[in-house]
């Protein structure tokens, strides 16, 4: 996609300030990458009947919800619904979530979490 909304900067900036502190080395990080880039279409999900549901999302269509659902701290957006990715989909599948952008407060939270129990002097 080469078409970005204007302020997309500004929702990425948001999302930093919301999960880490601002001294945080992932600030500058989250603050200036483009996530929305990887997620131009996705699957929205809600309830019908008891039953989830999916709505394939593209971006272009609505920039305030696109920039809204790639920015939000605590949201994993999803990509792939069974063997249907966003980017590729025509029809709303009938299927389970497969692959997502995970939330980036959990994505950080796995980086921060060392593997051994003590945690090197630069964290």
């Amino acid at each position: 996609m080469e078409w970005t909304p204007a302020g997309w900067d500004t929702h990425a900036a948001r999302m930093a300030d919301a999960t880490v502190r601002s001294e945080s080395r992932w600030h500058g990080p989250l603050a200036t990458v483009p996530r929305h880039l990887f997620v131009p279409r996705w699957w929205a999900p809600g309830e019908q009947d008891g039953t989830w549901v999916y709505e394939l999302r593209d971006g272009a269509d609505d920039p305030a919800v696109w920039m809204s659902s790639a920015y939000d701290k605590s949201l994993s957006v999803i990509t792939r619904v069974g063997p249907h990715h966003a980017d590729h989909a025509a029809v709303v599948p009938e299927a389970c979530p497969a692959s997502s952008a995970t939330l980036p407060a959990l994505v950080v939270k796995m980086y921060r979490t060392p593997s051994s129990p003590t945690p090197p002097a630069s964290w």
